[in-house]
């Protein structure tokens, strides 16, 4: 998957886009607890709700019958 990688345990923008950072914490369909983290290019004016609604999408399509238990994202630096 290109917007996260997997763990256990310089930015740029224009008008219109904005790099973005994320994490998500999950506990997999086997109960171990995983972060996806990453890092991709968003609408400028996108809203919190919506990049998170899409980065825990992202997640679960990573794995499939998890459950998410906590997401972050922020304008990367």
């Amino acid at each position: 998957m290109g917007f996260f990688r997997r763990s256990s345990g310089s930015s740029s923008s224009s008008d219109s886009t904005t790099v973005y950072q994320a994490e998500v914490d999950m506990k997999t369909a086997s109960g171990e607890s995983v972060t996806y983290r990453g890092s991709g290019l968003g609408p400028a004016n996108a809203s919190g709700a919506h990049l998170l609604d899409t980065v825990e999408a992202a997640a679960h399509d990573a794995e499939p019958g998890g459950t998410v238990t906590g997401s972050r994202v922020r304008r990367a630096r």
